[in-house]
């Protein structure tokens, strides 16, 4: 899907069904944004994308939880 930016957005495979990521990268930055908010994006720089991911790889590697696992769980 492109946007009236010009920018072509593609959706992530780890999102689900109904609210989803979406990443669109220029020559310039990377832009992630939620399928339920579009216009709230956040921008990286090629470096600081690769950083982010670079992180998200070391933390699966290690056995951590994905991170919207790190919400505390509700205790009755």
């Amino acid at each position: 899907m492109v946007d009236s930016d010009g920018l072509e957005w593609r959706k992530s495979s780890y999102s689900g069904p109904s609210s989803y990521v979406e990443v669109a990268v220029s020559a310039d930055h990377v832009y992630l944004r939620k399928s339920s908010e579009p216009d709230v994006r956040l921008v990286f720089s090629h470096e600081e994308w690769r950083t982010f991911v670079r992180g998200l790889r070391d933390r699966q590697s290690n056995g951590d939880r994905p991170v919207n696992g790190d919400r505390p769980a509700h205790e009755d």
